[in-house]
């Protein structure tokens, strides 16, 4: 009996580290005025999402339609700017989902009247399912 709870202890312990990073953020950044903004690992995020072995097959989810799915997002999230353009992307697993959940990670470049708006909060991420994670504030402690 002892050992059966253990496993159910332990069991649970495994599923939460699984989703462990919901209130701590994957990626931070910092503005110029010290707020930090960060991408987190909301479990709604994965639910489904498949895995993929990075050594040995493609990603389920093309970076075309990554692409996709973050312009059109960006399009109505930076409403008040001209055009946002995708400075860099690559691709994360989240520290906390294991060796087999990836991302995409997009940093983004906004332009008013063609003049590029710098900030290290124009970001966003793409899990391998096409959920769209959105930058958040990060509260400071």
């Amino acid at each position: 009996m002892k050992y059966l709870a253990l496993i159910i202890i332990f069991s649970f312990f495994l599923n939460s580290n699984a989703y462990g990073c919901e209130n701590k953020p994957f990626i931070t950044s910092q503005t110029g005025d010290g707020k930090s903004f960060g991408l987190f690992a909301d479990a709604k995020y994965f639910k489904g999402a498949p895995e993929w072995n990075i050594a040995s097959d493609e990603p389920p989810l093309s970076i075309s339609s990554a692409v996709e799915i973050v312009n059109s997002w960006a399009e109505s999230f930076y409403q008040k700017y001209d055009k946002v353009k995708i400075e860099n992307i690559r691709i994360q697993s989240p520290w906390c989902m294991g060796d087999k959940v990836w991302v995409y990670v997009f940093t983004l470049q906004p332009e008013i009247d063609g003049n590029p708006v710098f900030g290290s909060q124009y970001l966003a991420a793409v899990t391998m399912s096409g959920e769209l994670i959105e930058p958040r504030e990060v509260e400071s402690k």
